[in-house]
Formats: structure tokens, sequence, C-alpha cells
């Protein structure tokens, strides 16, 4: 992938992000045929039963995703009993691979609450890089 490439699909997912923080704090009520449509075959989720599954695919040298991160903690203080919350790095190309070992290795360590925001600030705010 070109720099070019990965310019506008960062571009487009923050446009896309950026048009679902106008809905998060609707209360309205949808409806089955009108709102949505009711799959004939769910998509298998990691989501147990009676809970739906909410993903966040992130990469740590985003600076839209970095910008987001404080919208998803506040949502996840909040969010409904039956959301379940599941966060993916994107591996778009191999230098993202970096990232999401990262993560996959702290979340085995069980450090990854502590350290997941320390990171987005360490790339975005120090200028320090996971190379």
């Amino acid at each position: 992938m070109n720099l070019r490439t990965a310019r506008v699909l960062l571009m487009t997912t923050a446009v896309l992000w950026s048009g679902l923080l106008w809905g998060v704090d609707t209360e309205d009520e949808f409806f089955a045929g009108a709102d949505y449509e009711v799959l004939p075959h769910p998509v298998p989720t990691e989501a147990p039963e009676g809970k739906v599954e909410v993903v966040e695919v992130f990469w740590y040298g985003c600076p839209h995703c970095y910008r987001f991160e404080p919208f998803v903690e506040r949502w996840l203080k909040r969010a409904p009993e039956a959301a379940y919350f599941v966060r993916i790095p994107a591996t778009l190309n191999p230098g993202w691979t970096v990232h999401a070992r990262l993560y996959y290795a702290l979340e085995l360590m069980g450090e990854l609450d502590r350290l997941h925001p320390l990171i987005f600030k360490a790339i975005h705010e120090q200028g320090r890089s996971l190379r």
C-alpha cells in the first residue's frame, strides 16, 4: 500500500467515525424493518448470549483513533449492560503489525488497561515511535 492510498484510507475512516459521534447520545427507539434489518443468519461474535458486540478497530499511530479514545473510555463507563466491548488492532500494512503485537502482548500480560492510553500518549504527545 502506498502512502497516498494509506492517507485516503485514514481520512475515509476518520470521516466515518466522526459521523458516528453525532449519534452517540441518542435515545431514539429503533424498529426492525424500519431502522435496521434482522439478519436471517446471525454473524458469530465473541459476545455472550444476550449481549451486543461493539467492536473498535484502531491503530496506535492513528491521530483520529487517539482523539476518539476519550469518547470510547467515557462510553465504556456508562455503556448499557447488554454491550460487550471488543478492541481489535488494525493491521492494514506490515508496519502496523508491531502495534498489534504490542496490544496483544499487553493483553496477555494483564497490562492493557493500564498501558493502552499511555501508548497513545507516547506516540501522539511525546513523538515516540514503536519501530
